[in-house]
């Protein structure tokens, strides 16, 4: 039966190709243009009054065109988009448009709900895509200019003094700022003249790290461009510090991207002290890691009462280093702080993760070890293997390997061939979820508190995901706990921007799991800049979302 669904998917996508020349908007291309959050999310909606973003083909002229000047015009180059609901139609204001990608002004009039999009080309329609459009819904800039990492922040140091925030220009507690994006609501005037200055009704809240922002100096339009929008905060006195201290922006009650802002009650340099510090500044790395998840399944699953896993992985990426550099793999958020990330369709299903990173840049392998997957030699006598495990109560040849079990603690030569890497990673007890059986379902609209207990090391990392195949949307979210607290309340706020859980079964899957990382030493290779060795210990559950 999936055979034929997805023999069928494909015919119709011919039948419904496109002329040559026609223009094209791709399925789920139309988004914020600040964080470009995928439509099914719950930050994926278009605020009246934004810049938004058309992705497709034959969008405009190969060479594109950009606005100069005030007024803004509905069509640009002979491109004009349009939004409609019901039969009423608004035409928003592009600001570039070129073959592959529209940006636009979204009216502050747009009708609100379910809306479909269309762009004109010299009279040459193209198919409607759907959009959900919203009140606000606020998008951060960020340096990569893909949504995520170092947010385009500037630190106020005089009117004439604001250098954009980076890891040699960190923020202080105390210190104002100023954040761009799009997204905080309808303009004070008319769209497509210059924006009048002012804070926009629409009810704000900022938290740097775990610290809400309790002097917010200004959230409205920047008088400088349509749509763009000005965030203006003091860094409170408790943000914790670190070079990607998570930055969230609440906008009528909807949580935007988490870009990542640099804080240190010094100034100047950051400084970073979690467990991967030393590979998050970029160029050609290696990471090993020895890994064991004990898992309590759905009792759909048929695992019976809890699934025990063992991992060995190897990772060599090259990625940019430099003032802003990030790796979502690596960028750990300080303790007492969340981060969350999101992705369009289902991170989940295998492979599906890794395929994003490389796509976003965040996972660029320099080396290959084994049959076309990265791998990791135990020894000699064992070989290669990407992924080493057992699974309680299920047949022994589920997951046939006479690979040694980690949930038995012991030390452990690890290896690879190419580059040469090699270390012996000890894997210890790790701690103890207690309350791990009151978290099978998960209300997103108020605080999570998870316990734990046996933790040695001085942080414990809460992570949650969830993925709804029927709104093509998955996010992440990972909290840095201290320890010795014994326990950490995950904010309805980041519960918030994860997809709900679809009542049909099957449709989706989330999960959590709270653990510890290791760090084993630093490794050294020929051509490797960093390298690290770690092992890491966990506990899990399936979870629904609600």
């Amino acid at each position: 039966m999936r055979a034929f669904w997805t023999g069928a998917a494909a015919l119709f996508g011919l039948l419904a190709a496109p002329a040559a020349g026609q223009p094209f908007v791709f399925y789920r291309g139309v988004v914020n243009a600040a964080s470009f959050a995928a439509p099914g999310l719950p930050s994926g909606a278009l605020a009246r009054g934004s810049i938004f973003s058309v992705f497709g083909k034959n969008l405009g002229p190969a060479g594109g065109a950009s606005v100069s000047e005030f007024p803004l015009q509905t069509t640009l180059a002979g491109v004009g988009v349009e939004v409609c609901r019901d039969g009423a139609c608004a035409a928003a204001l592009p600001l570039y448009v070129g073959a592959g990608q529209i940006n636009a002004v979204l009216p502050s009039d747009a009708p609100l709900g379910a809306a479909s999009v269309r762009v004109t080309v010299d009279g040459a329609a193209s198919n409607w895509a759907p959009v959900e459009v919203t009140a606000a819904s606020f998008g951060a800039f960020a340096v990569n200019s893909g949504g995520f990492g170092p947010g385009i922040v500037q630190n106020f140091v005089s009117q004439t003094e604001q250098p954009l925030n980076s890891k040699a220009e960190s923020l202080r507690p105390g210190q104002a700022a100023t954040l761009w994006g799009t997204g905080l609501g309808a303009a004070l005037n008319a769209d497509n003249v210059a924006p009048e200055p002012g804070n926009l009704p629409t009810p704000v809240e900022v938290h740097v790290g775990g610290a809400k922002v309790s002097r917010l100096l200004y959230a409205g339009r920047s008088p400088c461009c349509a749509g763009v929008d000005q965030i203006v905060f003091e860094v409170p006195a408790d943000a914790p510090e670190g070079c990607y201290v998570p930055l969230s922006v609440t906008a009528g009650g909807v949580v935007g991207n988490v870009t990542t802002v640099a804080v240190s009650a010094e100034g100047g340099a950051c400084s970073e002290e979690g467990p991967l510090s030393s590979l998050a500044g970029g160029g050609r790395t290696a990471l090993l890691a020895l890994s064991k998840l004990r898992f309590a399944p759905s009792a759909s699953a048929g695992l019976g009462a809890e699934a025990q896993l063992d991992y060995a992985n190897a990772l060599f990426l090259e990625t940019p280093s430099g003032p802003w550099s990030y790796n979502r793999l690596y960028a750990l958020p300080p303790v007492g702080a969340c981060q969350v990330h999101g992705f369009g369709g289902n991170v989940l299903r295998p492979g599906a993760l890794a395929r994003q990173l490389q796509a976003a840049g965040d996972l660029t392998p320099m080396a290959t070890v084994g049959a076309g997957a990265v791998a990791v030699a135990l020894d000699a006598a064992r070989g290669a293997a990407a992924a080493l495990g057992r699974l309680v109560g299920v047949a022994p040849d589920a997951f046939p390997t006479d690979a040694p079990f980690y949930q038995e603690g012991g030390s452990y030569p690890v290896s690879t061939s190419d580059p040469a890497v090699s270390g012996e990673a000890t894997v210890p007890a790790g701690l103890t979820w207690t309350n791990r059986d009151e978290a099978a379902t998960v209300p997103r609209g108020r605080d999570l508190t998870i316990r734990w207990s046996g933790a040695t090391r001085d942080r414990v990392y809460v992570v949650g995901f969830s993925a709804d195949e029927p709104r093509g949307a998955s996010a992440i979210f990972v909290c840095a706990a201290d320890a010795a607290a014994g326990q950490w309340s995950v904010p309805a706020r980041v519960l918030s921007a994860l997809p709900a859980s679809s009542k049909i079964d099957g449709q989706s899957w989330g999960g959590l799991m709270v653990g510890e990382v290791f760090p084993q030493g630093a490794l050294s290779a020929e051509g490797i800049a960093a390298g690290a060795l770690l092992s890491a210990g966990a506990e899990g559950r399936e979870a629904s979302f609600q």
